[in-house]
């Protein structure tokens, strides 16, 4: 309830010292969020895929490896 009455005193225009203690204590919050989120994103492309001896990472450019050697015949045939 007090954290409520904290943004509703800011919105209103109430005293600046509870306005600069509620960012204060909401900085680097986003940031840290976003930081777990690519720590997970970058862990699920580098592990292995359990049945599979490659990573996402790895199963993807040799998907586009392939993919490219299959147009690369198709466009030298005349």
């Amino acid at each position: 309830m007090n954290r409520f009455r904290r943004y509703s005193m800011i919105s209103r225009g109430g005293s600046s010292q509870a306005a600069s203690v509620g960012r204060r204590r909401l900085r680097g919050s986003t940031a840290a969020e976003y930081l777990v989120g690519l720590a997970v994103m970058i862990a699920t492309l580098i592990m292995p895929i359990p049945g599979m001896d490659q990573s996402l990472l790895t199963w993807f450019m040799d998907a586009l490896s392939a993919f490219q050697a299959n147009t690369t015949v198709l466009m030298s045939i005349p």
